[in-house]
């Protein structure tokens, strides 16, 4: 297990989770967006550093998970 301290304490396992959210689930985020754009021939990849910031915003706005989408 990663310390946490590390990494920032607490932000680092929230932005994991949030990390997760944009990628694991069926209907994730992430997933959307790769066909969304597969469907005009494009192919579109989130770098492990993107993800990472994404969730670092959404933590620092307190977005939330659902919140994702307005980001």
């Amino acid at each position: 297990m990663v310390n946490p301290k590390l990494f920032g304490g607490k932000d680092y396992l929230l932005s994991d989770s949030y990390e997760e959210v944009l990628t694991e689930p069926k209907n994730a985020l992430g997933k959307q967006y790769k066909k969304m754009y597969q469907m005009d021939s494009v192919k579109l990849h989130f770098t492990k550093t993107a993800l990472r910031l994404i969730a670092r915003k959404a933590i620092k706005k307190n977005t939330g998970a659902r919140g994702l989408r307005a980001l």
